[in-house]
């Protein structure tokens, strides 16, 4: 059976089959064991103190979804990878995440200068004691923040999109059709929280909250809820999963961006994964949540 998209249902005017719960079930297994058990002999090497295994641990962990999708769109719903999103799509709609993007990320700094949490790296360190060891090819502190922030929104999201695919297909890809007849509301909320705790490995190793691993997975869980709806919404509105690994390759590349710009501070505050930058991110998933719903009631008058 074919699985659907909410455009798809909409569109068609009738009612998408029951969820396949354990089609869905053997997804997120695998998922999380290929992932789980990457982070798991990342640990016994050493965790995040282990930076060279760590960060390769992670990135082969990101393709954990996409090997679940490949496994179950072939052998348990039998459904081609096309079905799921794996195509081009509409290109222009691609850049439509920068729309959401850019408030975000700057939301998020204003919002954390503004309450006092952070202050304005005015001296740029530890970047320029950095350049002053000659470890970069430009003697300015300032060219090389200017051409780092470019970068990051360009070439840098180009790169991360390959290795966002592997969780993007899983999660945008796979779970997005499997939950389409649970409706927008539920199925995106349940892709946020499985997509958040999926990450816990990472974060109680330390990585995005150093300080507070714990509260960290829970803080990561709403940090993936808001951004389910805005992925989500990418997804749909461009018909293609390769949108949505941008958007996620994009959000990569740029997330680290605060902690060159700003101050230091408790990561369950600071921008852009502290509170700081979860109330903008939450107001910008309730509009990515109208435009869904927009969407989906469009569909039948463009049929």
């Amino acid at each position: 059976m074919q699985p659907q998209t909410r455009a798809d249902r909409a569109q068609n005017g009738s009612s998408a089959p029951a969820v396949d719960w354990r089609a869905v079930s053997i997804f997120i297994a695998i998922s999380f064991g290929v992932a789980w058990g990457l982070w798991g002999v990342v640990f016994l090497l050493g965790g995040s103190e282990n930076l060279p295994v760590f960060t390769i641990g992670s990135v082969a962990a990101m393709w954990g979804p996409g090997v679940a999708a490949i496994i179950c769109g072939r052998y348990v719903t039998h459904v081609p990878l096309r079905r799921y999103g794996l195509q081009r799509g509409n290109l222009q709609g691609y850049a439509n995440i920068y729309l959401f993007m850019l408030p975000f990320l700057f939301g998020a700094m204003a919002l954390s200068v503004g309450l006092g949490f952070q202050e304005i790296n005015a001296t740029l360190e530890p970047l320029s004691s950095e350049i002053a060891d000659e470890q970069y090819p430009f003697n300015d502190p300032v060219l090389v923040t200017f051409l780092t922030i470019i970068g990051s929104f360009t070439l840098a999201a180009l790169f991360n999109s390959i290795f966002a695919l592997g969780e993007e297909l899983g999660w945008r890809g796979y779970l997005h059709a499997a939950l389409a007849p649970l409706g927008i509301l539920r199925g995106t909320l349940l892709i946020g929280v499985v997509w958040g705790v999926w990450h816990a490995p990472a974060i109680l190793m330390g990585y995005n909250y150093p300080d507070q691993p714990y509260l960290g997975v829970l803080f990561m869980v709403w940090f993936t809820l808001g951004w389910s709806f805005i992925l989500g919404w990418l997804r749909e509105s461009t018909d293609s999963v390769l949108a949505a690994a941008f958007g996620h390759g994009l959000l990569n590349a740029v997330g680290g961006l605060p902690l060159l710009l700003l101050l230091d501070a408790n990561s369950l505050i600071r921008a852009p994964l502290g509170v700081t930058g979860l109330v903008p991110l939450t107001l910008l998933a309730i509009v990515a949540y109208g435009l869904l719903r927009l969407r989906a009631g469009r569909a039948p008058a463009a049929a």
